[in-house]
């Protein structure tokens, strides 16, 4: 089965140089643009003379945080000719190129992620560069949170789905055998583990067995995705990530429990 993943939006997020520095990035910056703070309580004209001396004109506020962004005319001053002439003007706090940042983007080796447009979009299927949520770019940071679990509650997942079963939350509350697992492959499948079913709330949470999760719709211990919509969603949350095969999801490493509520278009 093939785990499709949905479209999100872009982040775009501004930083200044000396982030570059401190992730070890590298950095280009917006021709004809600069970053400049000025100190407070200068007035519109002092302003103004400041924007006429360098031949620029504001285009953005960041109100937050005292910021403007400013547009320059390169033919009369280059952006790094105002940058080291006015770095130490008594009027401004701070003046620096409007910096483009980019990590040293991790990319994994499942084959399905050529096609994730979502993750990182090159233009692959007519798309529009760039617009992704940069995931290459985040999994510098951490591809992985193993101690968090993902309720995905849907039409239940495929538990058994060899892009998923590695991530599949299992609830050890209800490990009878006590060998630290409650799903077993046994004559190529994966199973309940033999040594945990016994029809009793052994973790005393009111639900029986409930190994991977709970089927609220058939209220029974077994959440199977008839659907697969909820495998899908589940595929896009936590798809085991480089590990060669299917896809990847945001999260590598993560626990995923299901929680079924629907089933042929009906739900509870």
């Amino acid at each position: 089965m093939t785990l499709i993943t949905q479209p999100k939006p872009t982040l775009l997020l501004l930083f200044i140089c000396c982030w570059s520095f401190i992730l070890g990035q590298t950095t280009t910056h917006a021709p004809n643009q600069l970053l400049i703070k000025l100190k407070p309580n200068q007035s519109t004209n002092e302003k103004a003379v400041l924007q006429s001396r360098m031949a620029a004109k504001s285009i953005k506020h960041y109100a937050r945080f005292g910021i403007e962004l400013w547009e320059i005319d390169e033919t009369e001053n280059t952006i790094d000719e105002l940058v080291k002439n006015y770095s130490n003007h008594p009027d401004i706090v701070f003046i620096e190129p409007n910096y483009h940042v980019k990590t040293n983007a991790i990319f994994p080796d499942d084959p399905g992620i050529l096609d994730q447009w979502n993750l990182d979009n090159t233009g692959q299927s007519l798309g529009l560069p760039d617009a992704d949520i940069d995931a290459p770019e985040a999994w510098t940071i951490t591809s992985g949170a193993p101690s968090i679990t993902v309720a995905i509650i849907d039409t239940g997942i495929d538990w058994t789905h060899e892009d998923l079963v590695d991530n599949i939350w299992q609830n050890l509350g209800e490990d009878a055998d006590g060998d630290g697992r409650v799903l077993e492959f046994i004559n190529g499948n994966w199973v309940f583990d033999p040594g945990d079913v016994n029809g009793i709330d052994d973790d005393g949470n009111g639900y029986a067995d409930d190994f991977v999760g709970w089927d609220f719709f058939n209220n029974d211990n077994t959440p199977t995705d008839l659907d697969p919509h909820g495998t899908h969603v589940a595929g896009i949350v936590g798809a085991t990530g480089n590990n060669a095969t299917g896809v990847s999801g945001v999260c590598w490493d993560v626990n995923l429990a299901a929680l079924k509520f629907i089933q042929n278009n009906n739900g509870i």
